[in-house]
């Protein structure tokens, strides 16, 4: 289903709240059905990704001489990405429902989604009519779009027919600069606005809802959320940061601390899981296995090896690692000196 933004965000009876709050009745008014809501999310990050492209994650052999393979299950690739995946896991987990959602029921997951799909909603409104917020949690949505639209009307979208063949440097150095600005500004404003909704969720009383193993995974899941966008080392070309051009999607769903696709979440079943500072581990491991497998990868490197394979390799020899390192080790050298507390992470978003 596509999901018309522009009708459905002036349709919002909207005033500017200094402390909005969903109820079961505003609900329905402010915010996309669950089902709904990974397409709108798709659609509005796509709009201001610096490249749209289609990539077949499936081959199929057909028989037939004239066409023998088909390439199905295509997925669409852009900037921002993770944020589909992320609500994509929350529908079919069913933490968030469409059954929940139309009697008015309202748990933890709901109102951050819910709070975090009216933020973007909001901000595209108020960023097409050259408005701002007085809402810092709209505001820095309102920033991003402002700069992924200044860059697309001046050099416009890169296209996979591009990649084909290596571009030239000039246009290699704005396409990986302008990455790497849009992906600070995807974290800082996309933690902004989840870290307000788990904040007013803690105040209201949706968090303490939810028992104490869960509470405990979703802590995890705020620390790994600002961990994600602020990594305790640089990667060459695109910071310190992981990019949302997809990980966050293949983490969710594979590995040793795949999240629970089921809700509420089970409590972990074994020591070896661990959904805590163990996963955030895992998850800068996993992100250095994709930038250094074979030397090669479509996500860091465009399928060309780099100087930013290399000095990887270097930054994790000068701490002793491997990839095949224990998940203590990871957690040794980068979890536990860079931690921060939920508190710390309210302050450094709305403060």
């Amino acid at each position: 289903m596509n999901v018309n933004l522009d009708t459905i965000a002036t349709t919002i009876n909207y005033v500017e709240p200094t402390d909005f709050r969903l109820t079961a009745t505003s609900l329905s008014a402010t915010t996309i059905i669950p089902s709904d809501r990974d397409d709108a999310m798709k659609q509005w990050y796509m709009e201001v990704s610096p490249y749209k492209m289609k990539v077949a994650t499936k081959v199929e052999y057909t028989g037939v001489w004239y066409r023998p393979i088909l390439f199905t299950n295509k997925k669409d690739m852009y900037h921002g990405m993770d944020v589909e995946l992320f609500t994509s896991w929350e529908i079919e987990s069913n933490r968030i429902s469409d059954t929940r959602y139309n009697i008015g029921t309202i748990n933890y997951w709901e109102w951050v989604n819910a709070g975090f799909t009216y933020d973007t909603q909001r901000a595209k409104t108020l960023a097409d009519n050259n408005q701002t917020s007085n809402q810092i949690n709209i505001q820095r949505l309102i920033d991003y779009r402002k700069t992924g639209k200044v860059y697309l009307k001046k050099y416009g979208r890169l296209s996979l027919g591009q990649l084909a063949n290596p571009f030239d440097n000039v246009t290699a150095a704005k396409f990986y600069s302008h990455v790497r600005t849009m992906s600070a500004s995807f974290w800082k404003s996309h933690n902004t606005s989840i870290v307000y909704w788990d904040d007013s969720a803690r105040r209201y009383g949706y968090y303490g809802s939810e028992d104490p193993v869960k509470q405990t995974f979703i802590d995890g899941v705020i620390i790994r959320v600002e961990f994600t966008s602020d990594l305790p080392f640089s990667i060459p070309t695109f910071g310190n940061n992981v990019p949302p051009v997809g990980l966050i999607g293949v983490f969710l769903n594979s590995g040793p601390f795949k999240y629970p696709t089921v809700y509420p979440a089970p409590a972990p079943s074994s020591s070896t899981i661990d959904y805590g500072n163990g996963a955030t581990a895992e998850i800068i491991r996993a992100y250095m296995e994709f930038l250094l497998n074979e030397g090669t990868n479509p996500v860091f490197t465009w399928w060309i090896p780099g100087s930013a394979d290399d000095e990887a390799r270097a930054f994790l020899q000068s701490k002793g690692l491997t990839i095949d390192s224990p998940r203590e080790d990871w957690k040794l050298q980068f979890v536990d000196p860079a931690a921060k507390t939920i508190e710390a992470i309210k302050k450094k978003y709305l403060e």
